[in-house]
């Protein structure tokens, strides 16, 4: 054989896609990847084309490539993460990575269009990203099976637009969506009820922190509503995520307040609420259906509702010209306090109280 001699095979597959998702976790894409896709499932039937390029004589210049075409599969890329439903696309791959073009599936009850792939980030590590734009429908998020977030979804009705932002780092997923929620009602307590009809900017976005070993160990999750001008509510946590469930370290709540008026403490999570009306009655009731926890409960909550209870304030302080708790109506309220487990000790002045 010459020097240069070169094995060239090409071929089609038809099949099972679950299969073809198999190669690509057996193949060298998946530690390029930091195996996004080791849990990933996949139904239904796919087909694609398939080369490789083996240079006899220099088995480290092989090149293999590819493309695999989606029509209305379901895809799950871990079991924590929603289902995208009857998805379609088509995925392109060679020896240095992968991306996918004109993409669209089902997700949270409506329609999302996404592509991205493989590329450098800024530190120019390879990371995988993708992009999309889609619309989320209320029953679609109460279905998603997201937990706690899900559950609060039951509180909404309607549709909203959203763009999504979604890569990987240390095998963690990290997530970021904006959205106006305008076109979605939501029926909770002040200060988060909304008419279908009003816009308010909502970002959420969740990155890893630290990875040890290849492996994300904390992580920090933000969500916002309002604007800087107008903040509704702005949310901070740090978290722990090398056990079975994330665990957070410390947090900082703000409530009609900018998120740096409320900084995170060393530990814990400390919470700044400044509202012309707060029903705490109301909201016991929204928290106890989200999460299972009993807010002022004289029982340990169980395993998985402990893990809830963690994200709730250990250090609070309240301004509300208005207070509804235990069925009584206060005027003109500061509260200061704290919380061990499902114990809360405060101090409160009211109108009500002085005389």
């Amino acid at each position: 054989l010459k020097g240069d001699s070169v094995l060239a095979v090409n071929a089609r597959a038809q099949g099972a896609a679950s299969e073809l998702l198999g190669f690509v976790q057996r193949s060298p894409l998946n530690a390029m990847t930091s195996e996004v896709l080791a849990r990933a499932r996949i139904g239904g039937t796919a087909h694609g084309n398939f080369s490789i390029r083996l240079p006899l004589h220099d088995a480290g210049a092989t090149q293999v490539g590819g493309t695999v075409q989606f029509d209305g599969n379901d895809v799950q890329i871990s079991p924590e993460s929603p289902s995208l439903g009857r998805a379609s696309g088509t995925l392109a791959f060679s020896e240095k990575g992968f991306t996918v073009r004109a993409a669209q599936a089902r997700l949270l009850g409506g329609e999302v269009r996404f592509e991205g792939g493989m590329q450098p980030d800024a530190e120019g590590v390879t990371t995988v990203q993708f992009r999309g734009q889609g619309e989320a429908r209320a029953e679609g998020l109460h279905d998603a099976g997201l937990g706690a977030v899900s559950r609060l979804f039951q509180n909404a009705t309607g549709s909203t637009s959203y763009t999504l932002q979604l890569g990987f780092k240390g095998g963690q997923p990290e997530v970021q969506v904006t959205s106006n929620l305008q076109g979605m009602a939501l029926n909770l307590p002040a200060p988060l009820a909304k008419t279908a009809e009003a816009s308010v900017p909502l970002r959420y976005e969740n990155r890893v922190l630290d990875i040890v070993g290849g492996a994300a160990r904390t992580d920090q999750l933000v969500l916002q509503m309002g604007t800087a001008l107008a903040p509704v509510l702005a949310v901070q946590y740090e978290r722990d995520l090398s056990g079975a469930e994330p665990r957070v370290l410390r947090g900082g709540i703000a409530v009609g307040l900018r998120v740096d008026e409320t900084p995170m403490p060393a530990d814990g999570v400390g919470a700044n609420v400044q509202l012309d009306r707060l029903d705490v009655d109301a909201w016991e009731r929204v928290f106890k259906a989200a999460t299972g926890v009993e807010v002022r409960g004289s029982a340990p909550p169980r395993a998985a509702a402990a893990s809830n209870l963690g994200y709730l304030p250990t250090t609070l302080a309240v301004r509300a010209s208005q207070l509804t708790v235990d069925g009584r109506t206060f005027n003109r309220v500061v509260v200061g306090g704290s919380r061990e487990g499902t114990q809360w000790r405060a101090n409160i002045d009211a109108d009500e109280l002085n005389g």
